[in-house]
């Protein structure tokens, strides 16, 4: 793990591979600045995943219009969290998109499915429609 931040600042793209694959683990990797993360096992699978995520990964930098196209936003903080998130876009890893209310969290969404090609239709759900107690 001591490798990812040398990585990182190199411009490597860095990938952990590990027998482990507990959330600590993977949330260590990713806030050391590691791109991608897989499980050993079934390494032909895993390697072509990565692969294109990488390629997906090229992609974002491509997003130069992103926030006068998508997200009309001149706030630094605002634009560094959207550009975190879109790090980690590319990955299949599940993810939660929370926030008040208007700040854009299905927009973002959206981006995602569209621009890293999720499969199926994108579908946005108001969680806060249901009750808490609902089952």
């Amino acid at each position: 793990m001591s490798l990812i931040p040398l990585a990182v600042e190199k411009g490597i793209y860095p990938v952990v591979m590990s027998g482990h694959d507990s959330d600590s683990l993977v949330a260590q990797a990713f806030s050391l600045g590691c791109n991608d993360f897989y499980a050993k096992g079934n390494e032909a699978s895993n390697v072509s995943s990565v692969l294109a995520r990488y390629a997906d990964r090229s992609r974002t930098s491509e997003l130069g219009n992103l926030f006068s196209d998508r997200f009309v936003t001149k706030d630094p903080e605002t634009r560094q969290r959207i550009a975190e998130v879109l790090s980690y876009a590319s990955s299949d890893l599940p993810r939660a998109h929370l926030g008040s209310s208007g700040t854009g969290k299905t927009d973002l969404a959206r981006l995602i499915h569209d621009y890293f090609k999720r499969p199926g239709q994108f579908v946005a759900i108001n969680c806060g429609a249901y009750p808490e107690d609902s089952p």
